[in-house]
């Protein structure tokens, strides 16, 4: 299937002509010897057992933080989770898992620096954070420069804890 037919297979599935086994999303599996990105094909079913695995992981995540974070249908009150990772299927598949549990979802940009990283993170009051692989580096200095404008009278409470977790 080249990537004209995978466009044209994920319009017919939103019209409901397609089964769900034909292609959702691409996947990032690493690089090339070219530097090029290999990719993998995933299904609808693919693309839903993804997202079930990540919801599962979060719920995991929220009910170890306390009884505050239980599913609720307040905005006010639904716990937040960053999302910190590439463009890719993963990406996808982590979005639609906090929409499973019914959280706030807190894209973060890959391309920001540190302090912009930590900023987001400080104003949206995101208690989990999920990451790719490749943007470790980032969210260990996002969360040094988080922790440094906290302990020098920044936005963030005491009380408040950031569990991560890769999901991918």
């Amino acid at each position: 299937m080249d990537e004209e037919e995978v466009h044209a297979a994920v319009a017919a599935r939103r019209l409901g002509a397609v089964p769900s086994s034909k292609v959702a999303a691409i996947t990032h599996e690493g690089w090339g010897s070219a530097g090029r990105p290999i990719a993998r094909r995933v299904t609808w079913d693919e693309l839903d057992a993804m997202s079930d695995t990540v919801a599962a992981q979060l719920i995991e995540l929220l009910m170890a933080q306390g009884p505050q974070h239980t599913i609720s249908f307040s905005l006010r009150s639904k716990p937040r989770v960053a999302l910190l990772a590439g463009n890719s299927g993963e990406w996808l598949a982590a979005a639609l898992g906090v929409s499973k549990v019914k959280a706030v979802l807190v894209p973060l940009n890959t391309r920001w620096s540190p302090p912009e990283v930590a900023a987001v993170l400080a104003d949206s009051g995101a208690t989990v954070i999920l990451h790719d692989g490749a943007a470790q580096t980032l969210l260990d200095e996002a969360l040094r420069c988080l922790a440094s404008s906290s302990s020098s009278g920044g936005s963030i409470s005491s009380g408040s804890s950031i569990s991560s977790g890769s999901a991918f």
